[in-house]
C-alpha cells in the first residue's frame, strides 16, 4: 500500500511525499527490488544522484532486469549524463 502511494506521488511529482512513502515501504519490506528501483527514480527526480545510484545499484543486484528498465525509464533522465549511471546500466558496475 505504501509502495502504491509512493508511485502515485512520484507520478504526480510530489517528490518529498513519494520519498517518505517509499522509504517507509522499504523499512517494512526491505530488499524488495521494485521498492529500491522506485526510490532510485524519486531520488533521480529530486536531484540526488548519489542516493539514486545507491538505490539503483541495490535494485539491480536484487534483479538484474532493472538495469534495462532504468535505461528506458524517463524518471532516470536527470542521470543520463552521469558517467556512473551510464556505467551501471551498461556494464553492471557503479
Amino acid at each position: 500500500m505504501l509502495y502504491d502511494l509512493g508511485i502515485a506521488q512520484l507520478n504526480a511529482r510530489h517528490l518529498d511525499a513519494a520519498l517518505e512513502s517509499l522509504a517507509r515501504a522499504d523499512k517494512m519490506a526491505p530488499r524488495q527490488e521494485y521498492i529500491r528501483c522506485a526510490l532510485a527514480a524519486v531520488c533521480a527526480q529530486h536531484g540526488n544522484a548519489d542516493a539514486a545510484l545507491g538505490h539503483l545499484t541495490a535494485a539491480i543486484g536484487l534483479r538484474p532486469a532493472n538495469r534495462s528498465l532504468a535505461a528506458q525509464d524517463e524518471d532516470f533522465q536527470p542521470l543520463t549524463s552521469d558517467s556512473r549511471f551510464q556505467k551501471l546500466i551498461r556494464s553492471g558496475g557503479a
